[in-house]
């Protein structure tokens, strides 16, 4: 289904389920920067790319996997030792309202 075939609603949430996840992605990058943990170190110790890292973190144009957002906790939580240790409930935003996609 393309832009052209969305009801307004459906185009509504997809807008607000991409930017928060972009919001997840610059959220992840603060939590990094706070725990003096570099996107590099992150890359090597959960074996991908540091170009998939950046994308995860600040790329507009990329969707956060969250399977990737929880591997980039996982990692950070590890390398800084951090307790308690972050959740995904610190990264995600709540919503304002819920979001319903179809």
């Amino acid at each position: 289904m393309n832009k052209t075939q969305q009801t307004p609603e459906q185009v509504k949430a997809m807008e607000e389920a991409r930017q928060a996840a972009q919001q997840v992605g610059h959220r992840l990058g603060e939590i990094a920067r706070e725990a003096g943990v570099t996107r590099v170190a992150i890359a090597q110790h959960i074996g991908i790319t540091r170009q998939n890292i950046d994308r995860v973190f600040n790329d507009e144009k990329h969707i956060v996997r969250l399977d990737i957002a929880l591997l980039c906790i996982k990692a950070m939580n590890e390398l800084s030792g951090r307790v308690p240790a972050l959740t995904l409930a610190d990264v995600i935003p709540a919503p304002a309202e819920p979001i319903f996609l179809p």
